[in-house]
């Protein structure tokens, strides 16, 4: 997602309207929102989620108020959003719900909440939205240019078309634009003030929710939905056998209960024959072998385990007399009543073994808990007794310690005293130094007799310059600054003799100029008249030739048609040869058809006639002539002809005959159009084509005059324009020439007056400048001097001041001698470690005291406990008591599963295995999937596939982590359980390099939560931008958390947040801290109007 503009208006602080194009630092890649204590930063970013999501972070829990105070009963409440997800540009516009004055009458009403999302459409696009279309983007007026206007490129004109126009579902249609809610866009995008280390520290459940939506894995849940729904469709088919089950079950209760059954005749336990009343082993059946039913009772525990029927019948206890195999038909009942009153023997004799263990095991331990008690009091008086002796042992060197320190304490002072006396005088060294090297400088001063007679017998006696005082040397120094003051005016006159002397080289220039000029127009203006005839001349003759053009387009017109009338001859000429030629093959064509045509004709008449002569007979009447004689019959020809032929050939020949009816009409059309043409031709073609040359060359020549007639007018009106032209400036110049004339003269009279006035001033010196440096010299020197004096003797009094204070400390001290104080002397650190010490001694050795009389009060016995015997009989009773009572759960649950026994597998075990198992299996990867049942860290399949992406995450979180706390912090993905067993997976801790151990993110401080919480946001925002499919996250904004970071952290952290300008990404930050913002010349600039209400200004540099 990228952010590209914002538009408020009357929201919080802001009255009037802000707009705010993002773009503009896109270039920088990191920009700062600055201004002062509520002038309205955070407003911001509560606009561009107000926009978004209709949502304001600061007043969750209170009553939410955006509309700005500042405004006016009229003024409008509006945010405007522009933001590009994937190439597609959106627009969000959105008003809240506030009172406003009734347009009629009086009191308040309520303006209704809006909402608007667009989306941009391109010219020649086509969408079929849902809304009306939008027209225009916004950009009226920016602080840092228009938003959304595509920056006016041809490409990007388009219109809005809206999306959605209902505010409540506005939101849930940029959520799903955005792939994020406004929960999730505050934890990646924006992290607002107290929620900047919310994905750093939420818990699994949150952070895979966030994660799901950046990464788009919800593929991943649907597939725990579906093998869920798998495992529901398999434990209802289960759920069916179970109900058959349980009515047999019911039965079989029913039946095993019945006192009718009870003494019918099968031995027991407790009517065995030896009367013992036992069961064999552990209370089973004695003597009975595998029975063939044992496939029944798998799963039930009354096969193999402590106490199971199994066991107590390979254990060879008393005879029971109980069928081999399963009861035959109509025993079921009894069968099922004896072993159900064994064990139910079994189970009581198991509870009250548990009992039994039960008060032993905790005899035991409380005799342990005891023992332990007592030798840990016997171990701290050994560890407080040994303490205190190591305390005493180093007595007398604390005590060499405590006396130094009182002598160090009274040498404190006169340490103090020397170090300012050496630093005084060291002072006042340096003072007679620079004094010397003044009356050095004032001695070494030539001005000649430019200087004034005090300074130079000054500088030209040494026992006078040693002698002389400080206020001597003020006093001369005021001489030579009042000299020098005399020597202003001839000084500024030498500065403008060098512009004065150009100056009048600059008037002569201009002036001749303006002669040469003068001159040279005038010449021109002299043969301005002979120009004239001449173009007048030019004029006349092209328009004379120019004047006969109609005529002569005429003639050329004439002449043109005569040659094509002799064109028109020869071509009909040559047309009509070929028309005679066409017509007479289409008369050979039409004879030749018309004679096939006979020839066929004939030829089969002929065949008829055979025909017909083939059938007379002798003095039989011929049926064409009806004579009786028949002196010549027929005789058929070799050919074949058929009527088709024929009627063939009479259709060629008729078309033959149309074809040359259109040829001798062709003829003859030709004919009469050469007739018309050689009417139309005059003359012979050799005559007509030399007529229309002749035309061609005098219309062309007449057509030439006419243009040139037109530029030689032309030309006559420019000359006529520039000779008044000249005449006029002729007229400018011969003021300007007067003029400059009197300004030469001024500027040659004023160089004079200057130059008498500086060769005045500088009498023999090169220049008054160089007369001026030398008295400046003077001056300063003695300046200097006098000021190098006074501070020499100011100095040695504070030395002789500070003489006096060390030989008064050293009086009162105690002390003999300086000497003997500066060796009892330490230095402050030292000093400050030796109390310390002494302190520390002293509380070590009270403490020593009072926990060995604590220690002591506790009463121990003489002789040690053997605490590794009491403990080993602790977990020896205690494991007696787990057996005890896993025997008596087992021998419970023996008992009440052998009731069903019967029902459960005798019928339907057989058919409810491969669905049970069935059932189990997808139950099993169900939990799985969904972080129960054998995934013992209980991590989801999403969340595994997440843990992924997280791990990812939190190594691109990592580089820069380790940079920012010098190599000491790391984040580490957490798989393990969490509390009361809620869902894993996703969890986070860090690693301390310097105590190698990995804790809670809870447990960082405020600085170093800001550190993690960065460097995680910044690995979020990298690896969903590198993820395929994942969401583009182009735009950071961070409200503070920068004032809890040192100077060094801070630096590295900006480092940290330039590095981001490579990605191309824009990250915003609001803080206080002012070394950032003059580190970031990029900046929105929030300020406070003299109304208190607020703008913003963007600065983007270049």
């Amino acid at each position: 997602m990228r952010i590209l503009g914002l538009e408020i208006e009357g929201f919080g602080p802001y009255r009037e309207r802000q707009t705010i194009d993002f773009r503009a630092f896109e270039r920088a890649g990191l920009f700062a929102i600055t201004g002062r204590t509520g002038a309205g930063k955070s407003t911001v970013l509560d606009a561009v989620l107000f926009a978004l999501f209709d949502a304001v972070p600061r007043y969750e829990g209170a009553e939410r108020s955006v509309r700005s105070d500042f405004a006016r009963p009229e003024d409008p409440t509006r945010v405007r959003l522009d933001f590009e997800v994937r190439g597609e540009r959106y627009r969000v516009t959105r008003t809240p719900a506030y009172l406003r004055p009734k347009r009629r009458g009086t009191g308040t009403t309520e303006e209704k909440a809006t909402a608007l999302l667009e989306v941009w459409e391109p010219r020649g696009s086509v969408g079929p939205g849902p809304g009306p279309a939008a027209e225009g983007p916004v950009g009226e007026g920016s602080a840092g240019g228009s938003i959304g206007d595509g920056g006016g490129r041809a490409a990007d004109r388009g219109t809005w078309r809206a999306l959605d126009v209902q505010p409540r579902e506005v939101g849930p249609r940029v959520s799903a634009i955005l792939g994020l809610d406004a929960a999730q866009f505050r934890q990646v995008i924006l992290l607002a003030q107290a929620r900047f280390a919310e994905f750093l520290h939420t818990d699994t459940k949150t952070r895979r929710g966030v994660l799901r939506t950046l990464f788009d894995t919800g593929r991943y849940e649907h597939l725990e939905r579906t093998v869920r729904d798998l495992a529901r469709a398999a434990e209802r088919e289960v759920a069916d056998v179970d109900r058959a089950l349980a009515a047999l079950l019911d039965q079989a209760v029913e039946l095993a209960a019945t006192p009718e059954l009870v003494g019918a005749g099968v031995g027991v336990a407790g009517a065995s024959p030896d009367g013992a009343g036992q069961l064999g082993g552990a209370g089973s059946f004695d003597g009975a072998g595998p029975s063939d039913d044992a496939g029944l009772f798998e799963g039930t525990g009354l096969l193999g385990g402590p106490g199971s029927l199994d066991d107590a019948e390979r254990s060879g206890g008393a005879e029971a007399s109980v069928g081999q195999g399963p009861p035959v038909r109509g025993e079921e009942e009894t069968w099922f009543r004896v072993h159900a009153e064994a064990l139910a023997g079994l189970a009581e004799r198991a509870r009250t073994v548990e009992e039994a263990a039960e008060a032993a095991a905790r005899r035991a331990a409380s005799t342990w808990e005891r023992a332990r008690g007592e030798e840990a009091a016997r171990e701290r008086r050994r560890l407080a007794e040994a303490h205190l002796a190591g305390l005493e042992s180093r007595r007398e060197r604390a005590e060499e310690d405590r006396a130094r320190l009182a002598a160090a304490r009274r040498a404190a002072p006169i340490d103090t005293a020397a170090a300012s006396l050496r630093r005084a005088e060291s002072a006042a060294s340096a003072a007679r130094t620079v004094a010397e090297a003044a009356a050095r400088a004032v001695a070494d001063l030539d001005g000649g007799r430019a200087l004034p007679p005090s300074f130079a017998a000054l500088a030209g006696d040494a026992d006078h310059l040693a002698a002389a005082s400080a206020a001597d040397l003020r006093e001369v120094a005021a001489q030579l600054a009042a000299v020098s003051g005399e020597l202003r005016t001839a000084l500024a006159a030498e500065t403008e003799l060098p512009g004065l002397v150009g100056a009048v080289g600059t008037a002569e220039t201009e002036l001749r100029r303006s002669v040469d000029r003068r001159v040279e127009l005038a010449e021109r203006r002299a043969a301005a008249p002979a120009e004239t005839a001449r173009l007048l001349a030019v004029l006349t003759e092209h328009e004379g030739v120019a004047a006969g053009i109609e005529e002569r387009i005429g003639a050329h017109a004439s002449a043109r048609d005569r040659v094509a009338a002799h064109a028109e001859v020869e071509r009909l000429t040559v047309a009509l040869a070929a028309a005679r030629t066409a017509e007479a093959e289409a008369s050979a064509s039409a004879l030749a058809a018309r004679a096939r045509h006979d020839a066929l004709l004939r030829a089969r008449l002929q065949q008829s006639a055979a025909v017909l002569a083939r059938e007379l007979a002798a003095d039989e009447p011929c049926p064409v002539c009806g004579s009786v004689e028949h002196p010549a019959p027929a005789v058929a020809s070799s050919d074949d002809v058929t009527d088709e032929a024929v009627d063939a050939a009479a259709l060629a020949a008729h078309e033959a005959l149309g074809a040359l009816g259109a040829a001798t009409e062709k003829a003859a059309a030709t004919a009469t159009a050469l007739a018309g043409a050689t009417a139309s031709a005059e003359g012979t073609l050799a005559e007509a084509r030399a007529e229309l040359e002749l035309a061609s060359a005098e219309l062309e020549r007449a057509r030439t005059a006419r243009v040139e007639a037109v530029e030689a007018r032309a030309a006559l009106e420019r000359h006529r324009t520039q000779v008044e032209t000249d005449r006029e400036a002729m007229a400018e110049l011969d003021v300007e020439i007067t003029r400059l004339t009197s300004e030469h003269a001024a500027a040659v009279a004023e160089v004079a007056r200057v130059t008498s006035l500086v060769d005045a001033a500088r009498g023999e010196a090169e220049s008054v400048a160089a007369l001026a440096r030398v008295l400046g010299a003077a001056r300063e020197a003695t300046t200097a001097l006098a000021a190098a004096r006074e501070a020499e003797a100011a100095r040695s009094r504070e030395a002789e001041q500070r003489r006096t204070e060390l030989t008064e400390a050293v009086a009162i001290s105690g002390f003999d001698s300086v000497d003997e104080a500066l060796a009892a002397a330490l230095p402050r650190a030292e000093l400050e470690n030796l109390e310390v010490e002494v302190a520390e001694f002293d509380r070590a050795l009270a403490a020593a005291r009072g926990k060995l009389d604590e220690a002591s009060a506790v009463a121990v016995p003489d002789e040690p406990a053997d605490l590794a015997g009491l403990e080993t009989a602790s977990r020896d009773a205690a494991a007696a008591r787990a057996d005890a009572a896993r025997a008596a759960t087992l021998a419970e649950a023996d008992r009440a599963r052998f009731e069903a026994l019967r029902a459960a597998y005798a019928e339907t075990a057989a058919g409810s295995r491969a669905t049970r198992e069935r059932a189990d299996v997808v139950r099993a990867l169900a939990a799985t999937l969904e972080g129960g049942g054998g995934n013992t860290r209980r991590i989801r399949l999403e969340s595994f596939v997440l843990a992924a992406r997280l791990e990812s995450i939190v190594a691109a979180a990592n580089r820069r982590l380790l940079a920012m706390t010098s190599g000491q912090y790391a984040l580490e993905v957490d798989d393990g359980h969490q509390y009361r067993n809620v869902e894993s997976g996703l969890g986070l801790r860090v690693a301390d390099a310097h105590t190698g151990v990995s804790r809670s993110t809870a447990s960082l401080s405020g600085g170093e939560t800001f550190l993690a919480s960065l460097a995680l946001a910044l690995g979020l925002a990298e690896t969903v931008a590198a993820e395929a499919g994942g969401i583009q996250l182009d735009t950071l904004f961070i409200d503070e958390g920068f004032g809890a970071l040192d100077a060094d952290t801070l630096e590295i952290a900006m480092a940290t947040l330039e590095d981001l300008r490579s990605g191309g990404r824009v990250v915003g930050l609001i803080s206080h801290v002012e070394a950032m913002k003059d580190d970031i010349p990029a900046q929105l600039r929030v300020t406070r109007l003299p109304d208190r209400s607020s703008r913003v200004e963007v600065v983007a540099p270049a």
